[in-house]
């Protein structure tokens, strides 16, 4: 009887025993076939290699890198991930949506990533999809909680002290000589933002958007010729040129760069090896996601079709100073940051309480930040005893947003449980809201009833004390 092979050729089958002699039915009759078993089978297992290899390589595009921890194993923890892929799947059109920038997304939960997912494109005119693991983002103002815990660590060396006045460090603004360091990084300096003193200077270049080649020495003569928008101590005004200040005082106490400061005192110590303060926006990094920005091209592309690349413009900066951001990282990278409120593996308890410690005006009064009701401002961190009314627990957080990407890490200490969203697709991709959303469905999922919060103002920062 007369079977068949993988790719339809056919088999002769000894009808005594039942098993195949692979000799081919097309050979003439009486002649012995005297080619080996794999000439004779070679095209049906080159075949078969090839099924497996294009489906391999299909899965791997068309599914988006996702990992998790042994936690997953459990059905809620399933779910969530679950809920979080189906959010964000407009995001990818491995998952059906649109093609263009978007996020990675990570869930800690003990000290481990619960699980982590890219959705769309690192770089699209590479068609480079995210990697949780691997894509590398800027995180804006997010980084101002790594300046901060630069001055903190000098603070608890006993070179620095939040009391000490930056005229000091700054002997060409003799205006602002007697706002203390604390002022700088609790934003009641009164000092005016450089994103708005460049934007009223019209002889000044600007980096708000694009092309930008703003200097250091500009940015210190613009402040030179500026003046104090309030007293200092009185109100919260969020201001990015105290945080590039308090870079260039960690820089004048140390002799090293903030950036050298922050890899040899945080990052090595922490093995963040994919963090870095990019304070020379021309040295290449791998693994870097671009940063984009929504194009309205109203179907005109020219001659030519419009294609999904013609929907979105490529955003870049030349600003090379750092301390109000700068900060390139990972997701997990930044688990092992997180991690670190937990341990207090940099500089100790003190460390961490004093990075945690929400600022105070001159009155005595806590410093509250315009983040949402009831929440305060600690050293280059929002912290909070209630999230909100319906989720009443203790939140610590930053976001940051620049040329096109946002960034949001969002903790929750009472359950060891974070949030971090990394995004590179500017108003279509925002990050605090998305991580809201993930923070959200985490507590929907797992039923948390609210426990006692941690009372962040135990660490308030008192002027009158040293500090």
């Amino acid at each position: 009887m007369t079977s068949y092979n993988e790719i339809g050729e056919p088999l002769l089958i000894d009808s005594a025993d039942g098993q195949h002699n692979f000799r081919n039915d097309l050979e003439a009759p009486g002649v012995a076939n005297t080619d080996t078993w794999w000439q004779r089978n070679r095209r049906a297992l080159i075949f078969s290699i090839s099924v497996v290899v294009i489906i391999g390589a299909a899965c791997a595009v068309l599914i988006p890198t996702f990992a998790a921890s042994n936690d997953l194993l459990s059905p809620d923890w399933r779910a969530l991930q679950q809920r979080v892929q189906k959010r964000f799947s407009f995001l990818d059109d491995r998952l059906g949506g649109r093609v263009g920038p978007g996020c990675a997304v990570g869930v800690y939960n003990q000290g481990k990533i619960a699980f982590a997912q890219g959705f769309g494109h690192a770089n699209l005119q590479f068609n480079q999809y995210i990697d949780p693991h691997k894509t590398v983002f800027r995180i804006a103002s997010t980084s101002k909680q790594f300046t901060a815990a630069c001055i903190a660590i000098l603070i608890v060396d006993g070179k620095l002290s939040l009391n000490s006045t930056i005229g000091q460090f700054f002997p060409q603004l003799p205006q602002y000589a007697n706002i203390t360091v604390g002022e700088l990084m609790y934003h009641t300096s009164g000092i005016p933002d450089y994103f708005n003193l460049f934007k009223a200077n019209v002889n000044a270049p600007t980096c708000f958007d694009r092309d930008a080649c703003v200097t250091l020495p500009t940015l210190l003569r613009v402040l030179k010729n500026s003046k104090a928008e309030r007293p200092p101590g009185i109100e919260f005004q969020y201001d990015n040129s105290g945080y590039v200040m308090a870079g260039l005082i960690v820089e004048s106490v140390t002799g090293l760069s903030l950036a050298e400061f922050a890899q040899r005192r945080i990052f090595t110590k922490l093995g963040m090896h994919n963090t870095r303060y990019q304070d020379n926006v021309r040295h290449l990094v791998a693994s870097a996601a671009e940063g984009y920005s929504v194009r309205n091209h109203n179907g005109h592309c020219g001659a030519r079709k419009c294609s999904p690349l013609d929907n979105y413009e490529l955003l870049n900066t030349e600003l090379n100073f750092v301390g109000d951001g700068g900060i390139l990282t990972t997701v997990d990278d930044l688990l092992k940051w997180d991690e670190n409120f937990y341990t207090s593996q940099l500089g100790g308890k003190n460390l961490t309480e004093l990075q945690l410690r929400p600022g105070r005006y001159l009155n005595g009064s806590l410093i509250a930040d315009d983040s949402f009701a009831g929440s305060k401002y600690a050293l280059g961190l929002t912290v909070a005893n209630a999230w909100s009314e319906q989720f009443p627990y203790a939140v610590v957080l930053h976001s940051g947003r620049f040329v096109g990407f946002t960034a949001q890490l969002l903790r929750f200490p009472q359950f060891h449980v974070s949030v971090c969203v990394l995004c590179n697709g500017g108003v279509e991709t925002s990050a605090p809201n998305f991580a809201a959303e993930v923070g959200a469905m985490y507590f929907d999922q797992f039923q948390k009833n609210p426990q006692d919060a941690s009372k962040f103002e135990q660490y308030a920062y008192n002027p009158d004390k040293p500090g």
